[in-house]
């Protein structure tokens, strides 16, 4: 049976496999430095590692908006190390019977597995190991 973290921010609803979700924290501040590539929002101080905040806005075709300190930063575990999302609402864990899951037809969609209907929303399903290699692949 798989779960999902369910997670809202810049007008994007977006699911983490459970598996893949490290840690949520709450009140993190995130820091902008210069020449970050243009999908990174900024930097996270965890534990005395540096985490790159990825723009769900601007990956994930969000509303654009100024970059705003998120309420949350959702930590989630790819091979490329950790990540950091922004969230401004969670959701909660949900079982997949829950909802209705819709698999990714169009495979060019970098970054997402498929949608999972819940409630009334249509979260995507963020494909973590895609989104950490198109990231590490920019250039600076």
């Amino acid at each position: 049976m798989s779960r999902f973290g369910l997670f809202r921010d810049s007008g994007v609803a977006y699911a983490i496999p459970l598996q893949r979700l490290f840690k949520v924290l709450s009140g993190e501040c995130c820091y902008l430095l210069p020449k970050l590539p243009p999908t990174v929002a900024g930097v996270v101080v965890w534990e005395e590692q540096l985490i790159p905040q990825l723009d769900l806005a601007r990956l994930l075709g969000g509303s654009p908006e100024v970059i705003k300190q998120a309420d949350y930063l959702v930590l989630v575990a790819s091979e490329c190390g950790i990540l950091a999302l922004p969230a401004n609402k969670t959701c909660g864990i949900v079982a997949e019977q829950a909802g209705e899951l819709v698999l990714a037809t169009d495979k060019k969609a970098s970054g997402v597995d498929g949608e999972f209907h819940f409630q009334g929303t249509v979260f995507k399903i963020l494909d973590i190991d895609s989104l950490a290699i198109d990231f590490t692949q920019e250039s600076w």
